[in-house]
């Protein structure tokens, strides 16, 4: 993500949007950043003027880098970074946030948009974490599906003999197993364009 300057523009303008919809409501901004990684969306709200940030990290040795991160900007009084997961946190005078945020701000996105527990983790938040009618970033996301035809694809996954770094003898039946019929995270453009081609339009899936 540090490296999608695009994607973190768009992040930074969905930040501004919604700290400014808050405050224009006479609410002061509390922002809670859900698997803040790095904290850069946790920065990007303190940067913007919001004086109370609480972001969670479940990986302790990157709640540990955020911490660092945050202290070397200037913003520890600002971020607080939690290490346990959002359905862990409590919200009270002894939780981990004194009061529920009226803005929520994640990048816990795979590239099948609704994996990483997305959908539970969202719903808890909303239940638990958040005031009603919190502004969400980002709040609107679709999926496109296109069906291929693809040897290298089909052919991919199936286990051979000799890839492995000793002799081995494989049931025959293997052979003949695609794997799972799970998504498998690769981009297009990384299979030689000979061997790919779509048999129909993209479809949006869901939105």
């Amino acid at each position: 993500m540090l490296h999608d300057t695009e994607r973190n523009i768009k992040f930074f303008d969905g930040i501004k949007y919604a700290i400014k919809k808050v405050s224009d409501l006479g609410m002061e901004p509390c922002v809670l950043d859900i698997g803040t990684g790095t904290s850069l969306l946790s920065l990007m709200a303190a940067k913007e003027g919001v004086k109370k940030v609480t972001a969670c990290e479940v990986l302790k040795p990157m709640a540990k880098i955020a911490k660092e991160i945050v202290r070397r900007n200037g913003y520890e009084n600002v971020i607080s970074v939690i290490p346990k997961r959002s359905t862990e946190m409590e919200v009270g005078p002894n939780g981990d946030m004194p009061d529920r945020a009226n803005i929520l701000v994640t990048e816990m996105f795979d590239t099948e948009l609704i994996g990483e527990a997305a959908l539970s983790t969202f719903i808890h938040a909303h239940k638990h974490l958040l005031k009603k009618g919190a502004v969400v970033v980002p709040q609107t996301a679709t999926i496109i599906a296109q069906p291929v035809q693809s040897v290298f694809l089909s052919g991919s996954q199936i286990i051979q003999s000799d890839q492995f770094p000793f002799p081995l003898k494989i049931p025959s039946l293997w052979k003949q197993c695609h794997g799972p019929p799970s998504l498998w995270d690769i981009h297009v453009e990384e299979i030689p364009s000979d061997q790919i081609r779509g048999v129909a339009q993209p479809q949006q899936m869901l939105m």
